[in-house]
Formats: structure tokens, sequence, C-alpha cells
């Protein structure tokens, strides 16, 4: 689907790739995995770049993958979870590949996916470990390698000297900050057991601690909430469509946002959601214009729509694209927005009153949101 390289000179940017094109994004595809997926292991080894894959396939290990010269996205973790059910991260061992793990354990764990992590010792990455140690060894890294959460309790340590009280303290700090990030329960208990135990502290005592900070952050999420709630209300209290439908709202511009940074999936937002379930009239006419525009090959940025808009109604839809330019959406992100709109009052349909060819599109509708 492309092509893409490593300039090993030094001159240049480190990774070369093919450009966009309809069937190619780099934030989306795998370096290797035509020939990963083919695999027999429910794993994928995550590798840094090409030439770790190269060396850990050649090495005998089909099943390696890497991002395209970029840090690891949500699309990429995603496409990862359809091929493995666990996925070992094999990052150089320096700062940056540390930071690298750090970031991709979280993206891993959104998707839902069991992340391990690979500790190479006596080595900086896993094309020099295969090389001093052989493929043998290599294969007992990977069986060996420990858990996401073992990865960042480890990290905790970084730069304290823990023999002393104000270290432990700190230590322990940054411990209950990586537990009040599990989701589960049983294993947040679980992992607080083993460090209450090897710490010699009270379980019940940073378990306390661990709540307490859940309970914060939910307390300052719903702050955070109703401030852009006021915020909202106040930036567009001139909107009388955005004002009484905000959530709604919100969802269109989501939708009009990724559709502008992502023309090529107009054919995916289009069988998910069709103009008529817009609720605002401005949004929705952007949308309809938008679709038929990358339908007939004349979108190529928001600038694209000045023909159809007032300059007034421009600066609206470029306000629109510079206050999404920083959120990351995904298709999965484009369903949740397609939920608020198909269950806005709005949006509620009578069928009884509906023609034959109406109900037939409506019917069809509903089976491509699933």
């Amino acid at each position: 689907i492309a092509f893409g390289g490593r300039i090993i000179d030094g001159s240049g940017p480190k990774y070369l790739n093919s450009s966009d094109t309809p069937v190619f994004k780099k934030s989306r595809n795998l370096f290797s995995l035509n020939f990963a997926k083919k695999s027999e292991e429910k794993r994928l080894i995550l590798a840094e770049g090409y030439m770790d894959v190269i060396a850990i396939n050649q090495a005998g290990f089909e099943n390696v993958v890497a991002t395209l010269g970029t840090a690891l996205t949500q699309e990429q973790a995603r496409l990862m979870s359809q091929y493995a059910e666990e996925i070992i991260i094999a990052y150089d061992s320096d700062g940056a590949g540390q930071n690298a793990t750090h970031k991709a354990i979280n993206l891993l764990s959104e998707v839902g996916v069991r992340t391990k992590i690979i500790r190479m010792e006596g080595a900086k990455d896993p094309d020099e470990y295969i090389k001093k140690f052989g493929a043998a060894r290599f294969r007992q890294l990977l069986d060996k390698s420990g858990g996401a959460i073992e990865f960042e309790l480890d990290k905790c340590r970084n730069g304290l000297d823990t023999n002393t009280d104000e270290g432990r303290i700190e230590y322990l700090k940054r411990c209950v900050n990586v537990l009040s990030d599990i989701s589960s329960p049983i294993e947040r208990e679980v992992y607080i057991g083993k460090l209450a135990e090897v710490n010699k502290v009270s379980k019940e005592m940073l378990l306390q601690q661990v709540e307490g900070t859940i309970k914060r952050r939910i307390n300052k999420a719903k702050s955070q909430e109703w401030t852009e709630i006021r915020t909202f209300q106040k930036q567009y209290k001139n909107n009388p469509d955005s004002y009484r439908h905000p959530k709604e709202y919100k969802a269109e511009v989501g939708i009009i946002a990724y559709l502008a940074g992502n023309p090529d999936e107009a054919e995916f937002v289009s069988s998910k959601v069709a103009p008529e379930q817009f609720v605002t009239d401005f949004n929705r006419k952007i949308y309809q214009v938008m679709l038929e525009k990358i339908k007939n090959s004349s979108f190529s940025d928001i600038h694209s729509l000045q023909s159809e808009f007032t300059a007034d109604e421009m600066g609206k839809i470029t306000e629109i694209a510079i206050n999404s330019r920083d959120v990351n959406i995904n298709r999965t992100g484009i369903d949740d927005f397609v939920n608020i709109l198909a269950n806005s009052a709005d949006n509620q349909v009578d069928v009884k009153e509906m023609s034959n060819d109406d109900f037939l599109k409506y019917i069809q509708n509903l089976k491509n949101k699933k």
C-alpha cells in the first residue's frame, strides 16, 4: 500500500514514508503487519522501528510490527487488538524508549488488550540484544516479560533513594497514582497487597490513599465538565440551536472535524450518520456540502467550502476547525457522536408516518450503524 524506509547516513529525517493516499495513512498502518498477522501466536511484538522489526523477524519471530516512524496511535492500537490477545512492547531501553513505552501502555489499555514489556539488560534495543545473546535468549526474554503495571510501578523509583524516608514516601505517593489508574477493583487490590507487603506498610492505609485519589479525580472531572458546559453556553449563546442542544451540537462538530481531517473516511462516516440526523441547521448544511464536495473530489480542506458559505459563515466554520484541531477523534469517537444524535429527542422517528421508500432507507441506515 506504500513505501517506507530509514535513512542510515544521518541526513534528513530518520524515517521516510510515502505520502498519504486513499489507502495509506501512516497513523493507521503498521510495518510488517502483512507478515505478523499470519503468525499462529496470539501475541504481537511491538518494536520501535523498521530495523528492529527486520532483526527480530530474521531471528525467527514473524509476529513483530512497528509504527511508521511516529508514536503509537489509537488507530494502530485498535488494529493490533484485532490480531492479538497480548502485545509485548520491545522499545529501546533509553529514556525516549521508556517514555514511548508509557504512552503505548495507555493506548493499548484503552483498547482492552493485555500488555507486557521486555526488560533488556546488556543491550539498548532488540537488534543489539539478539546479536549479543541470540534468538533463544530473546524468546526467554519474551516469555518472562512483565506486565504493564509492574513496569509503571518500577518507574516510580526513578531518581529516588528509597533507602531514605523521604525517598520511600515519594515512591509510595507515585505508586498510589499508578494504582488509582487501574480500572479493575480486583486487580487494583492485588497490586495494593503486593506493594504493602514489599514495603512493609499497612494495606488498609494504601487502599485508603488510592480510593481518595480516585474520588478526587472524579470530583475534578465533574467540576471540569460543568466548567466546559458554562464556557460552551457563554461562547454559543447567540446560536439558539447550539444552546438548546449542547450535546448534539458538540457531537456534530466532532463529526465535521473528523471528516475535515479524514476526507477518505467519508463513506464510513456517511454510512453511520445521515445529514437528516443533524439537529442544528447550520452544521447539517456544512456536513451536506462536505459530503458532496468529497464525493466530487473537490474537497481538500475547510477552505474548499468558501463558494457555498458567506464570509460570516466561513468564520464560524474556521472557528469549529480551530477549536477541534487538538482533539484526537477516531472511529470509536464517531460511533459515540452518532449515538448522541440517534438518541436525541429531535431524531425520534415516527415510522407510521413514513412512506415505503423512506421506511426502507431508515431500516438500511439502522443496519449501517450496527
